[in-house]
């Protein structure tokens, strides 16, 4: 069936909503990295669930945790940092079929 599909105005949020040449590459054709996030964010809002965007932005939260460099990985601060985001780890692989092994891997060696 080709009656159900959705067109996403991509090219209409550039070339509307972003009309200013802030929002472009230094070649003026290709849109920015501020401008593909616009895109990205209206997109993952108009077809995704909000539950669906929640769990992107924790999944990201995770992997942004897993990429820090704690400054003194030993301090009270560090370790409750670490907690949370193993706390996050463990409801996620609950509630998804969702693995983080690598990631709890990763963030337990900093510490």
């Amino acid at each position: 069936r080709f009656n159900d599909f959705y067109y996403f105005p991509a090219y209409e949020l550039v070339m509307d909503d972003l009309r200013d040449y802030r929002f472009f590459a230094e070649d003026m054709l290709h849109p920015n990295y501020q401008a593909t996030g616009y895109v990205w964010e209206s997109l993952c809002n108009t077809m995704l669930e909000k539950k669906t965007v929640e769990l992107m932005r924790t999944i990201d939260e995770i992997l942004s945790a897993v990429k820090h460099r704690p400054r003194n990985p030993h301090s009270e601060a560090h370790k409750k940092f670490v907690q949370k985001n193993l706390s996050m780890m463990d409801q996620l692989e609950k509630d998804c079929p969702i693995g983080f092994a690598a990631e709890r891997k990763q963030i337990l060696s900093e510490g």
